[in-house]
């Protein structure tokens, strides 16, 4: 499984050099960077360089409208009202934090940033990750 996460990882970049890369290589070039993985409350906390973080929200957000409104539930959702709460507490402190949220249900592959406002939240910066832009020269 790791081997095939590893190949689709190496595929959504869209490098060529990566394209028919080694794990190994795909791992030198692609996944190891400088950063710390801690778990807490079943949440996963990327900590990375010069003070960023990035939290994985994976399965607790299948639409950006959930960033925008925590409170609104997908079919996805087991359990309605633990899932709001989970947003509510995720997405604030990113807010609070200015961590990067990574989503997994979105289209195409990125970032983001939110902020508090009004009732909810609003999207503060997009970071895509293209061919271009990921991985940073200084881990090709």
């Amino acid at each position: 499984m790791a081997f095939n996460l590893t190949r689709a990882a190496a595929t959504i970049t869209g490098h060529r050099s990566l394209a028919k890369a080694t794990s190994a290589t795909i791992r030198r070039k692609l996944i190891h960077i400088p950063a710390r993985i801690a778990f807490a409350a079943r949440r996963v906390t990327l900590h990375l360089p010069t003070q960023q973080r990035a939290v994985f929200v994976g399965d607790m957000v299948h639409t950006p409208l959930q960033i925008l409104n925590p409170l609104y539930n997908s079919g996805f959702c087991a359990d309605p009202v633990l899932a709001r709460k989970s947003r509510l507490r995720v997405i604030g402190e990113a807010a609070e934090s200015r961590a990067w949220v990574i989503p997994a249900h979105f289209g195409g592959s990125g970032a983001l940033r939110v902020h508090r406002e009004a009732d909810g939240f609003a999207i503060s910066a997009w970071a895509e990750f293209t061919p271009d832009t990921y991985p940073p020269k200084e881990y090709q």
